[in-house]
């Protein structure tokens, strides 16, 4: 085996953990995150008992991704998308341990509840870089022809994740308080916050002299060429705010079953 065969086989190795290491982050990441979600929307129920302030809570979370998402593709291009991550995969963590810290000293209340939005917000900030960041950085884990294949992968974590976290929440709730239950999201968000730092790429940063601004209007130019584009987007856009009244209808549902 020739030297330059050694090195070849040495960097596909440390590139399959490197996604390995990726897809743990995920998982474990994308669990936490959407029980971190879901357990601030009941817990805001349970401290307003109003449907309104819970449905506020999941509109400020996925309103920055509506309103910054555009311009998020192009930081990811011009930084490392590593270290992006690495920024806002923390959001969750001190978020549950603010929350948690709160509840068992006993200082959340009616009157603190806009700290639940503030904290919803700083959180939706985090996945409008954490979602996108994900994708591309998987680019760089993958060679072109398996790309489709490492996001399939990626969308089965998704789906995954989605799905089991509120059957975690609820296992949880039954027996803890809910401060146990936000310092246990937090806790198995920096177990996968932990996996990420064994991720190895080589990075594709670009530093390229137009202006942000300039590459969002070519952006729109694509958009406008390609009506399947704007089509998918309208629809995730619809799928995405069917997901809020569903969560909070569904715990007036149970509750009424239940009584």
């Amino acid at each position: 085996m020739t030297k330059q065969e050694s090195l070849s086989l040495g960097e596909g190795l440390f590139s399959k953990k490197s996604l390995i290491y990726f897809y743990i982050n995920t998982a474990i990441t994308l669990l936490a995150g959407n029980m971190f979600n879901y357990t601030l929307i009941i817990y805001s129920l349970d401290v307003t008992q109003s449907q309104t302030f819970a449905g506020s809570i999941f509109f400020a979370n996925v309103s920055p991704t509506i309103l910054f998402s555009f311009f998020v593709g192009a930081i990811l291009d011009r930084y490392s998308r590593l270290k992006i991550l690495y920024l806002f995969q923390t959001n969750f963590i001190v978020s549950g341990v603010i929350l948690g810290i709160l509840i068992l000293l006993g200082k959340m209340n009616y009157e603190l509840r806009y700290i639940l939005i503030l904290l919803s917000i700083y959180n939706g900030i985090a996945l409008t870089f954490i979602i996108p960041g994900r994708l591309t950085l998987l680019g760089n884990l993958v060679d072109g022809k398996d790309t489709a294949k490492a996001t399939m992968m990626l969308n089965i974590l998704i789906i995954i994740g989605f799905g089991l976290a509120p059957m975690f929440v609820g296992l949880i709730k039954q027996k803890y308080e809910w401060y146990v239950l936000f310092f246990f999201i937090s806790s198995l968000y920096f177990v996968g916050y932990l996996s990420l730092t064994f991720v190895k790429i080589k990075e594709t940063v670009h530093t390229e002299k137009e202006t942000i601004w300039f590459g969002l209007k070519r952006g729109f130019v694509f958009l406008r060429s390609e009506s399947l584009s704007i089509e998918l987007l309208i629809l995730t856009m619809f799928a995405i705010f069917m997901v809020g009244p569903m969560q909070v209808v569904h715990l007036n549902l149970r509750k009424t079953y239940y009584s």
